[in-house]
């Protein structure tokens, strides 16, 4: 899906380090924290991503299978 690949992208780049003031002003423990956050924060918009994906999916095999039994193949 064209969202998932910036997602990732902008996490293993690291690109949102330097959008989080005083980041590089954390300790070791709090950095951590930080990114893990980040982590679990697109964990949502990823399943929500996926679940889009999922229900077009659906969508089209159960309109295929309408079809086929509109045209009796």
């Amino acid at each position: 899906h064209f969202g998932t690949s910036t997602i990732k992208n902008w996490l293993d780049n690291r690109e949102w380090q330097k959008f989080y003031k005083g980041y590089f002003d954390l300790n070791y423990n709090e950095r951590q924290e930080v990114e893990d956050s980040m982590t679990q924060a697109a964990g949502v918009l990823l399943s929500r991503i996926w679940e889009e994906v999922s229900k077009l999916f659906l969508e089209f095999l159960f309109n295929l299978l309408s079809s086929l039994e509109f045209f009796k193949i």
